[in-house]
């Protein structure tokens, strides 16, 4: 039985899930072979001309110049690299020689013949139990025709032995672990199953293939959290799975690219590489081929290894840098999206009325466009009491609606007043003075559904919609000092008190009867870093630039 799966580009989706990180960012070298990530989250990449250890922002490096240092004897980093939680470590392969650099001390061990690794190294790994695995050959030290590959576990300080195969000619190798703790080895021969002991439990041959005159049997094998068994046949090429229960296989996914290695994200999404090529196969087992999307971003010629860091990103390590792959599904779409060419649909604000529509304000065409629960996109036109079409601007970014939800209010030439049935608006021009026209103007309803509103400390103005009555917070004061580019207005928990966010004065918390209570800004302790407010919430929250 053969199961074939549609596979759909993702070229035409946001290329903002994926980001680049090269040489030009830092990067010690463009051939990345692997990367690893330690517990404080810092990232270990492995490249052939040495060892970065990455912060988010700025780069470390490890390699065999003699005045760095941070100096490690071999650099050539060729295969995988692991992390070891216990010891605080990265393990690494380099020069064929295997390393465990303590992280705490950045000194370096050096693995040989004292821990029974004296043969050359072909692979690193670590299984599900945290234990180190190697695989070595002795190709160079005996007859070539009596030369093994071997399987060997750290235990104990040192590495031993659990099972050799015959090499031949070629050191075709991969090791992989299923979730019931059996060790699954693939080489030429190849492949045979093992368990934890490095007993022998049964062997498959799951492709033949000829190379250079000799037939083959390697074929990489991979298993997802479900323990499903899949392999990449070299012969036929595409996607696999094996059941060792039936003996039998089964086509996933078809296609002439030969598939090299595979990984699974925090969400059950399994992501296969090729040596160029990249997909994704959801939990439904629907496919998405991200190949196109990840060239559009960098030239590359290699896919070398795939990384999940602690955040879910994906990396994919090739020999011209690394992709940073968004792998969770992206919570957001784009609403009232122009199509057009050059400023689009500039939006302002956002709510939601009493039918549980979402407004916001298109600036550029002076609407009110809205989303309804069954997924609907309309607009609603403004209009006054005359018909006439209602302008609204940049200056009326903040919009807040009434208890009932049924009608919204933001800032215009006046205070407005807008129905959200019928769009009609009613304008209280005797508050335009009270207003920046080069906006945005701040403007908060409290809890007793009276507005608040004013760029400056002496506009600062209380309005009652329902009685149509108003006061200034500061009236009948001197104001010697007028604070202006009032922000960002907060609510705060101490009854009939203000937070206020400006552009010149850092924090002001004021009360309602024309008293500032609190100040905060570049001279005062605690001291913001500036005195311009980008961001208000509950005071925790403050952004200044």
């Amino acid at each position: 039985m053969s199961l074939l799966f549609v596979c759909y580009s993702v070229y035409s989706q946001n290329p903002s899930q994926i980001d680049i990180l090269t040489t030009e960012d830092g990067l010690l070298f463009r051939d990345v072979s692997n990367i690893t990530q330690d517990n404080k989250g810092l990232l270990w990449i492995g490249t052939t001309q040495g060892l970065n250890r990455y912060d988010g922002q700025n780069f470390k490096v490890y390699n065999r110049d003699v005045s760095n240092p941070f100096f490690i004897e071999d650099d050539y980093i060729k295969w995988n690299m692991v992390y070891d939680d216990a010891t605080n470590s990265v393990w690494f392969s380099a020069n064929d020689k295997l390393f465990q650099l303590q992280i705490s001390t950045d000194s370096i061990i050096s693995y040989n013949e004292k821990q029974h690794l004296n043969d050359r190294m072909l692979g690193l790994y670590k299984s599900p139990d945290n234990s180190i695995w190697v695989v070595t050959d002795d190709y160079w030290q005996v007859k070539k025709e009596t030369s093994k590959l071997y399987l060997k576990r750290f235990e104990n300080g040192k590495f031993n032995t659990l099972s050799s195969v015959d090499r031949y000619k070629y050191v075709f190798n991969a090791l992989s672990f299923d979730t019931k703790g059996s060790v699954w080895w693939s080489t030429t021969n190849g492949t045979n199953k093992y368990n934890s002991n490095g007993e022998l439990l049964e062997s498959y041959i799951l492709d033949t293939y000829d190379w250079n005159g000799d037939l083959i049997h390697y074929v990489p094998n991979f298993f997802d959290s479900n323990n499903t068994h899949y392999y990449f046949p070299e012969s036929k090429g595409g996607i696999y799975t094996y059941n060792a229960l039936k003996k039998t296989s089964e086509t996933l996914f078809e296609t002439e690219k030969i598939i090299r290695r595979a990984i699974e994200d925090v969400d059950g999404n399994i992501w296969f590489a090729g040596d160029k090529t990249l997909y994704r196969m959801d939990k439904d087992r629907n496919f998405i081929d991200y190949t196109n999307l990840i060239k559009s971003k960098l030239d590359y010629s290699l896919i070398n290894n795939l990384f999940i860091d602690k955040s879910g990103l994906l990396w994919v390590a090739t020999d011209n840098g690394l992709f940073k792959v968004k792998t969770q599904k992206q919570l957001f779409s784009n609403l009232f999206k122009s199509t057009k060419e050059g400023w689009g649909n500039s939006m302002r604000g956002i709510f939601e009325d009493a039918n549980g529509r979402i407004f916001s304000l298109c600036e550029s065409k002076h609407q009110l466009w809205y989303k309804t629960k069954e997924g609907k996109i309309d607009s609603l036109p403004l209009k006054t009491k005359l018909g006439k079409p209602l302008t609204l601007m940049y200056d009326a970014s903040f919009i807040v609606t009434n208890s009932s939800k049924t009608k919204a209010f933001t800032i215009g030439s006046g205070i407005c007043e807008i129905d959200l049935k019928t769009g009609i608006t009613t304008v209280y021009n005797q508050f335009s003075i009270n207003n920046n026209i080069h906006g945005p103007n701040a403007l908060l309803r409290l809890h007793d559904g009276r507005l608040l509103f004013g760029f400056t400390q002496e506009y600062l103005t209380i309005f009652n919609p329902e009685t149509q009555e108003y006061q200034a917070v500061f009236n009948n004061q001197t104001i010697q000092n007028n604070i202006r580019g009032l922000k960002f207005f907060k609510e705060s928990k101490d009854e009939n008190h203000i937070w206020i966010g400006t552009s010149e004065n850092g924090i002001l918390k004021i009360d309602l009867n024309g008293n500032i209570i609190k100040m905060f800004n570049t001279n005062t302790t605690p001291q913001l870093v500036k005195d311009d407010v980008l961001c208000l919430k509950k005071i925790v929250m403050v952004v200044c630039g």
